[in-house]
Order: C-alpha cells, then structure tokens, then sequence
C-alpha cells in the first residue's frame, strides 16, 4: 500500500502485551487479525493488499521487531463482498467495499484501527479461549489519560431495573457535563463511551490537541479524521506516549464522572439475575451506527423475548428466548472473570422448540454480549462486561401526608363509567366510593376544584385554595385493599411520572388555555363542594396569579403509615426498608424535578 494515499480516521483499541515469552513481530497479529474476519455465507473477505511500500521501520527485519521499544507499523486492506443490508441472501445485488487495518506499536503499546466488524472480532478474540497474549490497556489509565478534561458528550447505560420513569439509556452533550450531571437522576446511569476536551498532556505532543473520544471498557479511542497517513501515525503515537506516561506514572482514575454508578470487580457479589435488557439500536453510539453487523444484532435482542423464568443464586441464569417475541427455547449464560472483564458463555440449554426463533437471538448474544444489561437482585447490574453498584443511602422522603380513607375503596380510582361525560357526571354522586369522590370531599371547604380526567390531561384534578395555592392532583388506586399490604415501588412509579410530565401545567396561562378547551360540555368542577361550571372556576383563576403558590399532590393510598413506620425502624437488610427506599428515591426524584419550577411535592398516602 502506498501511505501518502490513505488518510484513516483516528481511532485505534490500545493493548498491552502480557505474554510470558518473547513478543511475537508485529507482523504476527496482524496476522491474526486477517484471520480474525472470515467468508460467512454469500459474504466473501479477501485480502487485497498487505504491508505499505516504502517502509524502513523494521517490518522485513525480525531482529529490528523483536524490539519492543523500537516503533513498527503494518497493516493490510480487505475487500468485503456480498449482498447489502437492505437485499435477502439470494439477490442479485452485490455490495463491495474495502476496509483498513493498521496496527502501530510504540514504546510497548499497541494501537489497531480498524472497522467496526473486524473491531467487534478483536474484542471477541481478547476475550476468548484460551487467552491471547494481549490485554487491553485498563479503564482507570484511560480515563486518567483522556478523561480529566470537560465533558462534551456522554453515552450512559442505566444500571437500574427497566421502569417507565426512567430511562434505559441516554446521551448528553453540552459543554462541561461534570457539571450537569445530577446526583439524584443520574447516580443510576453508568458511563460507555465519552468525549472530552484535553487538558495539556505534554509539551512535546503537538497533533494530540481538541476533543478526545473514549469507550474505556473496550480500550477504544478516537480523535477525528486525518489530512494524511503522516498525521495518523503522528496523532495514535502521540496518544500511545501519552498512556505509556500514565502506565510508567501509576496514574489512574476509576470514575471520571463522580455522580454515575460506581464500578466493582468481584464477581462472587453478584446473585439472582431477574432481568435482561437489550440496548435499543436507536441507542448505539455514533461510531457503533458503522457496524452493520451489530445494528442488525441490536434489532434482533430489542424484538426479542428475553425473559429469566427462574431466579438462582450465583451470577448465572438462564432465559426463555425467542425472535420476534415468541419462545424459540432456553439458552444459559454463564458469567466469567478475566483480566478485570466480566465474559459470557452463552449456549443453548436444551428444551429447543424453534431454533428458527433461538439461534438469532443466541448468535447475536454471543457475539455481542454488550448489547444487553443483566439485573440482579443483589444490587448489581453487568453493563458492557463491567459490574456495576448503584447503592446508596436513601434520603428520607419529607411530605408524606397521611390521609383517612375509610368508606371509600382506595383500589378504585374513578367511577365506572362507559365514557368520559359519564365518569365527570358520577363523581362523588350517589354510591361512588372512589378516590376521585374522596378528593371532592377533602377539598370541599376554602377551594375550587375541577376535573380533567381523560385523554390529554392536565392532571386528574385541578385545585384553587383560598389561600392562592394552585395544586395539581393526580390519583392512582391501591393495588391492594388488604390491611397488611406491603410496600410498593410500582405503586407509584406511574402517578409520580405522571406528575413529572405535567410539570409545564404549573404556568396559569397554559394552564387556563388548556383547561379551557375541555374534551367534553360540562367537566365535573365543584365549589366548596357544590358543583359548578369550570367557567366560573376559569374567571376565578385568571383573577390574579401573582400571588400563587404552587402545589403537586400524588394520592396513592396503597402505603399504610404503619407499615411505613415498621419499615423505617427496620435494620437495613429488611426487605420493606429496601423497598422503602426505592418508594423514597423514587419521589424525591419527582420532587426534585418539582421544586426546580418553583413548587413543591406532597404524596398522600393511608392512615
């Protein structure tokens, strides 16, 4: 290959040789890495150019290579022909393309660049059996390298259960995100991948400047793209000085971004797998989007069933899977430690009903372990092969409010009804034992008060104090009437999501536009009890909002304060403090989110 025709992009997976014996030449992996992408179907790879002309750095000369210290470079291109991603196995279409290879070595590291594919293939082979002589160079001394200077972007994996109000993955941009990050919403939120401006690494580096980009856990970094095949070299060699100063320094740095979850590396920790959660392929980073290979597998997982019908003790499960949604058998996982990286051994696990439907899903999960998150009941979540523990104290919640619900069945949360205009005109009339009549009732003295349930609410209720306090209401039935029922999370995930959403409603002029344009004739609205018309409520709104103090109200009656007093006193092993604490996290979430518009959150729950 002649070098001053290729301008790669500047993004290489950095390794250390670990061998007992002498370092194999560079041209042995490389080597390696033509083996590492194979012909696969109707897919055909040919090597069609090997090595660069004009090299003197030592490549033909094995006593020169022995040398680790001495700089080398090698690399090779491969044709890669077959049908394209939007054509079946049989077309007629043909794609072809070419893709670079490089392997740099400087000072006892090692750089490769290569494509995505054959890139996923190195990262395979690093964790394979038996163990290669390479390792990638450890998180910490990527992060001290490259990770000490502003956040510009991060990619973040949640290492929660999957739940409604939160999500499962996110990405941030801005201009120093040290700062953005909360303590409370992303403390359950794990970092993958990262862009970060360089602080001053040396004098001497010159073509190593700007923004860096860094997934530690695969020992992968990128720059951006080159003018020449010189500047490549100039940038990937000075980013391997760079980590040789941190190796040489002892320089490490665990967690670059101290409010995300905190790293462990003891397997015999984790326990009781309960759920699998594939990364959406919507999800993957800018420089996963050129791996057609792994987007595909991420569409496989994302559609897939994949569901833990038992949960056992250890870090190992096993899982109904199916393509499509549908069960196609069981395949087994078990989890492994090896140089700092937790490994998987998928395989299928007998009971086979459809491998149409199982070996897609087993394929894809083999060889892209990264693409799911394992929960477990220990606290732990395994994220991209790192562990991953997001415990920490519970703040107390401080507005709970203990309310009587007796008479009223706290399960139903609204009058039957077959539509909207029948459910408004039964509250609180006649027999309805409903929450939504409890409300009518609480606030029957010094308020206004106005429905809006139905499609495209503002809240269920909307209520004017006397006092100038303007409150949103939102109600949600018990899932048990039971005296002895226990402490729910779920209970309240949905209400306190529903209130977060509709945070915006707390301004009077939306607020008196929207409930102005009411879905039906005559919205149920009560005055100190009496029903009126939701105009008169509006006149009355609208009179001066200067004064308002605002006000959220979850009502969600399923948490008994007795239960709630038991599980407080409870030693911190108990299982209702434990769920306590998810209730309490949860809300002061959502209450968080409330006061940074200028109100205030109470959640009433039973007496």
């Amino acid at each position: 290959m002649r070098r001053e025709s290729l301008r790669p992009f500047a993004s290489a997976v950095v390794l250390e040789y670990v061998g007992d014996a002498q370092p194999p030449s560079l041209r042995d992996l490389v080597k390696t890495l033509v083996g590492l992408r194979k012909s696969r179907g109707r897919r055909e790879v040919t090597v069609v150019a090997l090595g660069f002309d004009g090299t003197t750095d030592g490549l033909s000369s094995a006593d020169a290579d022995d040398n680790v210290d001495d700089f080398a470079i090698d690399g090779f291109v491969s044709q890669i022909s077959g049908p394209p991603g939007w054509a079946l196995a049989d077309s007629d279409f043909i794609e072809t393309r070419l893709e670079l290879t490089v392997a740099l070595r400087h000072r006892g590291l090692i750089a490769v660049h290569c494509d995505g594919p054959r890139r996923d293939a190195l990262q395979r082979w690093l964790d394979g059996s038996p163990r290669p002589p390479y390792r990638r160079v450890p998180p910490a001394i990527i992060n001290a390298t490259f990770l000490t200077g502003e956040a510009k972007s991060l990619w973040l994996r949640g290492a929660h259960p999957r739940r409604t109000t939160k999500p499962d993955s996110k990405s941030l941009s801005g201009t120093k995100l040290q700062d953005a990050l909360n303590p409370l919403e992303d403390r359950t939120f794990a970092m993958g991948s990262a862009r970060s401006e360089l602080e001053s690494i040396h004098p001497d580096l010159t073509n190593l400047t700007g923004v860096v980009g860094a997934t530690p856990r695969k020992s992968l970094i990128w720059f951006g793209s080159t003018e020449t095949f010189d500047g490549f070299v100039s940038t990937v060699t000075e980013a391997l000085e760079a980590l040789r100063r941190c190796i040489d320094a002892g320089t490490t740095l665990d967690s670059p971004f101290m409010w995300l979850a905190s790293e462990v590396n003891d397997l015999e920790v984790v326990s009781g797998a309960y759920e699998v959660v594939p990364v959406g392929p919507e999800m993957l980073s800018t420089k996963d989007l050129e791996n057609e290979e792994l987007i595909e597998a991420a569409q496989i997982l994302s559609s897939a069933l994949i569901h833990i019908d038992n949960v056992i003790p250890g870090s190992s499960f096993r899982v109904m899977a199916g393509a499509g949604g549908s069960i196609g058998g069981y395949i087994s996982c078990v989890p492994r430690m090896g140089y700092g990286k937790v490994g998987f051994a998928f395989g299928s696990d007998g009971g086979t009903s459809d491998e149409q439907r199982l070996l897609p899903v087993l394929r894809a999960l083999q060889n892209y372990p990264e693409l799911v998150t394992i929960y477990y009941r220990s606290g732990h979540a395994i994220i991209d092969g790192s562990i991953f523990s997001t415990e920490v104290r519970a703040a107390r919640f401080p507005r709970w409010s203990w309310k009587d619900f007796s008479g009223y069945d706290v399960r139903q949360e609204k009058p039957l009804g077959r539509n909207p205009a029948e459910i408004h005109a039964s509250i609180a009339d006649g027999g309805d034992r409903s929450l939504f009549a409890w409300v009518v009732q609480e606030y029957a003295k010094g308020c206004w008060v106005t429905c809006d349930d139905g499609p495209g609410e503002v809240a269920d209720f909307v209520c004017l104090r006397h006092d100038w306090t303007l409150e949103l209401i939102h109600v949600k039935g018990s899932t048990s009437d039971a005296p002895g029922r226990g402490i729910s999370a779920t209970a309240y995930e949905i209400v306190a999501s529903q209130a977060s959403k509709n945070l915006g409603y707390l301004s009077v002029r939306q607020l008196a536009e929207k409930l102005g344009k009411p879905s039906l004739p005559d919205p149920g609205t009560w005055y100190d009890g009496s029903r009126k018309s939701r105009c008169e409520f509006l006149e009355y709104l609208e009179l001066d909002d200067s004064e308002y103090q605002m006000q959220v109200t979850v009502i969600q009656p399923h948490l008994r304060k007795e239960r709630y007093e038991t599980a407080r006193a409870a030693s911190s092993e108990s299982a209702d403090k434990l769920r306590l604490s998810l209730v309490e996290t949860l809300l002061n979430s959502t209450r968080a989110s409330t006061t940074s518009v200028g109100a205030d959150l109470q959640v009433v729950a039973s007496l």
